[in-house]
């Protein structure tokens, strides 16, 4: 059962303090959905409204196009809370089973939902284990598991990732994201671990100061920020100042033609870019290349880039790629090295090379 959530005009206040201001946004029906910001940008109040725990002071949360009032047990949703605690006086799959023997519900379903949630989310043989003899992620997964089993449309997460190793939480965020694609759920995932949205979520909301900042694909909100804030909440980019001499609309989108680097360069921008207006290009790692100055190939297709000539300040290795630090005349950009490459040295000089497609051009009014 996929369930679309619409919030029209949703407002909330805590006191005097504003933790949602009119948000407007589309929740599609049957998507991961990641809800990212810093703190006390208005994650956990969004939950919450959608869970029915609290109230909007303005504004409607819509299910499927339908509103509910009264309980938050009558929506159609299940809530797993940063501080979830289990019984502790209840097994494992007592636990698990908790809401829906509550509800009257036959034992021979129970045992068996029991058991498919335990199965699913890798809790197989902790059946008669106590909370007391759990890992902080098995409990973490039986709370999920809980939630699971009331077999709503909607599962709501608040940091479930929390307190956990990063190895621990890249396994139970994989055990989720299979879940919730077997199931066909609505999942709504807060989180402050950006890699962890970007990697899982079919569908991320940008929070800040209580409102939407944006909200789309993961690559594309990486890739084609709306605006600076939304640009520098992820990761650590770079901007370039840049002087926008002509825009080219067609139908893949808009380009600005704008000279970067000492050469003209066509780079997709965004729809409110002008022609001599004041801009910025962002250049994530993804977007530059360095390379030594003797190796580069002259057919190599990011030849589209520039000459310029920088030298390598840092190295990082990351595993799976090695970006790096590099002082040019714009200013300190991160570029990423060639995989399979050797490392490239401190003090060494590079050319920086440009995917000019991966760039991103941003008006600076």
């Amino acid at each position: 059962m996929s369930i679309e959530i619409t919030l029209r005009g949703v407002s909330h206040k805590y006191d005097d303090q504003v933790a949602l201001a009119g948000v407007d946004a589309v929740l599609p029906a049957g998507r991961l959905i990641a809800v990212v910001g810093s703190s006390g940008s208005g994650k956990t109040t969004l939950l919450r409204l959608i869970a029915g725990l609290e109230a909007p002071d303005a504004g409607e949360v819509l299910f499927d196009k339908k509103a509910y009032s009264g309980r938050p047990e009558d929506r159609p949703t299940a809530m797993v809370f940063q501080s979830e605690s289990l019984f502790p006086d209840l097994t494992v799959a007592q636990n698990i089973a908790f809401g829906v023997r509550a509800r009257g519900r036959r034992s021979a379903w129970v045992d068996e939902q029991v058991a498919i949630a335990m199965l699913r989310l890798g809790l197989t043989g902790l059946d008669d284990r106590y909370p007391d003899e759990l890992s902080g992620g098995q409990a973490r997964r039986v709370a999920i598991a809980r939630a699971m089993v009331r077999q709503r449309g909607v599962l709501l997460l608040d940091e479930p990732f929390a307190g956990l190793d990063a190895p621990l939480a890249r396994t139970l965020l994989r055990q989720l994201q299979a879940t919730q694609r077997r199931l066909g759920l609505t999942m709504i995932l807060v989180t402050h671990d950006q890699e962890h949205a970007l990697l899982a979520a079919d569908h991320v909301l940008v929070m800040d100061a209580g409102r939407v900042v944006q909200a789309g694909a993961p690559r594309t909100v990486f890739e084609r920020p709306i605006s600076l804030f939304a640009a520098q909440f992820w990761g650590s980019p770079a901007f370039v100042d840049a002087q926008v001499e002509q825009i080219d609309d067609s139908p893949s989108g808009r380009r600005a033609l704008v000279r970067l680097f000492g050469e003209l360069r066509s780079i997709p921008a965004h729809p409110h870019t002008t022609t001599g207006g004041p801009a910025t290009v962002l250049l994530r790692p993804h977007a530059l290349r360095v390379e030594r100055v003797h190796d580069v190939v002259a057919d190599d297709p990011w030849r589209r880039v520039s000459d310029e000539i920088g030298v390598v300040e840092e190295t990082h290795y990351y595993g799976d790629r090695v970006e790096y630090l590099v002082e040019t005349e714009a200013g300190s950009l991160v570029a990423s090295g060639t995989l399979g490459a050797a490392f490239i040295d401190r003090g060494t000089a590079v050319r920086l090379m440009l995917d000019e497609d991966r760039a991103w051009v941003l008006p600076l009014r």
